[in-house]
């Protein structure tokens, strides 16, 4: 579970968008992984009903995230969205590595 945890920071960091450049997110993602477990060990405390439900919960936000990208396509990129999502190229560069992560998950 922790290595998914950090593959989908990987996944989500890496996408160069102006938003994530100005905030250093690249640079603090080891940081924001430590984060991410120490929460999932203080929250779900070996309880597999809780560690499954998070999985789940991570899994729907990786499918919501990747439905998101793919409905982006068929929006005019303006200003605003640009700074939050990247150009049209940085959106279509970043589908097939979140549909790879939805391919791959598992849940146990």
């Amino acid at each position: 579970m922790r290595n998914q945890c950090k593959d989908i920071l990987n996944v989500i960091t890496r996408s160069h968008t102006f938003f994530f450049r100005v905030r250093f997110c690249d640079y603090f993602k080891d940081q924001l992984g430590g984060f991410a477990e120490g929460f999932l060990d203080g929250y779900v405390q070996e309880d597999q009903d809780k560690v499954y439900s998070v999985m789940v919960e991570e899994f729907l936000m990786l499918f919501d995230l990747t439905y998101n990208h793919i409905n982006l396509l068929n929006r005019e990129f303006n200003e605003g969205l640009v700074l939050r999502v990247g150009n049209r190229s940085a959106v279509e560069e970043r589908i097939p590595g979140y549909i790879r992560k939805l391919e791959e998950y598992t849940i146990k």
